[in-house]
């Protein structure tokens, strides 16, 4: 499994720093649309991204379209000894200050903002799959996260080449309940909640 998993990073990875920046910047831009356009945005009010680092898709104009619509934009940061990560409302991403890992993320005297109240919750990842599987780096803090914060719908956002038949999870792996990328939003199924007639 694990062998399978850093394979499977090294290969997304590849692919993404494989775009050229207009490819970056057109597929953004499109996913933003779809992801804007999602039900839920219409009663949300407050909504987690995250800066992009080594080619991940740019958030910055879904904050724009957020913004406009006058929703509260937050950015998670690694708090200090804990697993789970911690949300700081953030109305300029120039604001971001890099951390250890050189993940832009919000300074402390930033205005930090309960995860129980976000209504969703966009996370990154290498590699997606359509059932709501999710890899990422393999630091679990989004998984962590997740479990948490039950209450936000979990956006997972990314290019269409990093989408796959199938994630290898294990039980710990937190599942999307709906993907996005530059073609279209897709409804997961992985929760039989409430919240996914959000999203349809």
């Amino acid at each position: 499994m694990l062998a399978s998993k850093d394979e499977l990073r090294t290969r997304m990875r590849d692919r993404r720093l494989g775009l050229s920046p207009d490819e970056v910047r057109l597929y953004s831009e499109a996913a933003a649309v779809h992801c804007a356009n999602l039900p839920v945005m219409a009663s949300a009010t407050t909504l987690a991204l995250y800066a992009p680092i080594l080619g991940e898709l740019d958030t910055a104009a879904l904050a724009g379209h957020l913004r406009a619509r006058s929703l509260t934009v937050c950015y998670p940061c690694i708090a200090t000894r804990h697993s789970v990560l911690a949300f700081h409302v953030v109305d300029d991403v120039g604001k971001l200050v890099p951390n250890r890992l050189g993940i832009p993320e919000p300074t402390e005297d930033m205005p930090e903002f309960e995860r129980s109240q976000l209504d969703a919750i966009v996370v990154p990842g290498l590699a997606f799959d359509a059932h709501g599987g999710r890899l990422g780096w393999g630091g679990a803090y989004y998984d962590a996260t997740l479990s948490a914060a039950p209450q936000a719908l979990r956006i997972g956002i990314c290019y269409e080449i990093q989408v796959v038949t199938q994630v290898p999870t294990t039980a710990s792996d937190e599942r999307m309940d709906v993907l996005v990328t530059e073609l279209c939003a897709r409804p997961t199924g992985a929760r039989s909640t409430n919240l996914l007639r959000r999203v349809r």
